[in-house]
């Protein structure tokens, strides 16, 4: 039987799901991690069953989110989020109409300069490019519907 990796990316919120394992002539109830197929006989006591509930459903994948890879491909929560919060700044005091409300254009604006942030703080991934040409496009759509 195969023993859950140590360096399993996400032990402790890990995608998991109970199965039975052969166990000489009867079948033993385990957890093992969908994201890597180990067995996760060490870790039995801090996986529990799954809720049936979508809210339930929804924490653990936010969980697992934050607990992972986005962790790194984001950057540093605080430094990203400053620096986005300077390119928001920046962006609507040098908007036409500083005091008017902030439009579904200048969301779409805001997005772009939040994936730039992350691109530059995070890891430079590839969706962060795609991203930023997608709310480009969006703004480009809005500014055409809105003449």
């Amino acid at each position: 039987m195969q023993r859950h990796p140590k360096d399993c990316p996400i032990p402790n919120s890990c995608p998991a799901r109970k199965c039975n394992v052969p166990d000489g002539d009867e079948m033993v109830p385990h957890w093992y991690c969908q994201k890597c197929g180990g067995v996760l006989e060490v870790f039995l006591e801090q996986v529990t069953e799954p809720s049936h509930t979508i809210a339930g459903d929804i924490l653990r994948e936010a969980t697992r989110i934050v607990d992972g890879t986005r962790n790194t491909t984001h950057g540093d929560k605080e430094r990203s989020f400053i620096a986005i919060a300077a390119m928001w700044q920046a962006y609507l005091f040098n908007r036409k109409n500083q005091d008017g409300p902030i439009r579904p254009y200048d969301v779409s604006q805001m997005m772009v300069l939040l994936k730039m942030c992350r691109a530059e703080w995070g890891e430079p991934i590839r969706d962060h490019f795609i991203d930023q040409c997608g709310y480009s496009a969006i703004t480009g759509e809005l500014n055409e519907k809105h003449k």
